[in-house]
């Protein structure tokens, strides 16, 4: 019988009809509704597993021809089941995208690119949705500390695409401040003295801008302070103390973690002629760290300022009642 099994001709032969050629006969139609049911069945393998065409229905037949009769059953049973099962899948939203600080609330729908709205945008998960990237591309325009930690956060976002992105535009914001300290620092030696210290002046401002923004990469921080403070010393040299060196050397300080002498430097700068809408988010900023009610209230009523601002302006209609 094992000669007769194992002989083609034996098989090929019309007056063979051992039982041996029933079996091959099984075999060679069990292999070929595998390799039928293969074609399709490929498809089901997400895009990221999948290898050379070839390699792929070789392995989808073998799944349904090392299998007798039930191999082809089995295969045309996940052709038919996981697309159903794919389609009634709720779509798993990720938690690591947390609304920003004085966040508005978030709509469900909103209808805006803003920071709420891009977060919505960024927590819809379906495929091929452009929601995501155009999203971000919308908020690169609203550079903000808060934007940035958006971007970062979208870094640990599980499209590939939108990590890429939210990468790209980290480094393009860092770069443009970086190209720009470059560029002044370069100018400095080449200036005459008083202009000198208008230079040391807005490269104090980059620096702090970089820290303020939350470009600075791991570790240097440190290093970003003490280049402002050099150029801020520096600038006092030459020009003295402007308004707006005080308002530099307090917004230090209060980067520097002493909110009290940031927020006494930044009353000498209003004192000084400093424009209040570059001092009056600082000061209420250091009474919310403080939670210092009362003042944040004075500060509220002391211009209006604040009433145009889209988020900070909600609060103050809320808290008019009461001040």
């Amino acid at each position: 019988m094992n000669a007769s099994l194992f002989s083609l001709g034996a098989w090929l032969s019309p007056q063979t009809t051992a039982p041996e050629q029933l079996v091959l006969t099984l075999l060679l139609i069990n292999t070929l509704l595998s390799l039928l049911i293969a074609l399709p069945a490929r498809r089901l393998i997400p895009a990221k597993l999948r290898g050379l065409p070839v390699i792929d229905y070789a392995t989808l037949t073998a799944m349904g021809a090392l299998i007798p009769i039930l191999g082809p059953l089995l295969l045309l049973a996940m052709l038919l089941v996981l697309p159903r099962l794919e389609k009634a899948r709720v779509p798993q939203l990720p938690r690591h995208l947390s609304a920003p600080t004085f966040a508005p609330e978030i709509p469900s729908e909103p209808g805006h690119f803003g920071v709420g709205g891009a977060i919505a945008r960024l927590r819809n998960l379906d495929p091929g949705s452009a929601q995501g990237s155009r999203a971000l591309m919308a908020i690169e325009s609203q550079r903000s500390a808060n934007t940035t930690e958006l971007l970062r956060e979208t870094l640990r976002h599980p499209d590939e695409h939108l990590r890429l992105l939210a990468h790209a535009l980290i480094d393009r914001r860092e770069a443009g401040i970086t190209r720009m300290i470059k560029r002044l620092e370069g100018a400095v030696p080449h200036t005459v003295e008083r202009t000198q210290g208008t230079l040391r002046l807005e490269l104090a401002e980059l620096h702090q801008e970089l820290l303020y923004m939350g470009l600075v990469r791991e570790g240097m921080s440190r290093l970003h302070l003490q280049a402002s403070r050099r150029h801020l010393d520096a600038a006092r040299e030459v020009i003295g103390e402007t308004p707006r060196l005080l308002r530099i050397e307090a917004r230090l300080m209060q980067q520097s973690g002493h909110p009290v002498q940031a927020a006494d430097t930044y009353a000498r700068a209003l004192e000084a002629g400093a424009p209040p809408a570059r001092v009056l988010p600082y000061l209420a900023e250091i009474a919310w760290r403080r939670r210092d009610y009362p003042a944040i209230r004075a500060l509220l009523a002391r211009s209006a300022l604040f009433t145009e601002l889209p988020v900070v302006g909600r609060v103050v209609k809320r808290w008019a009642p009461l001040s």
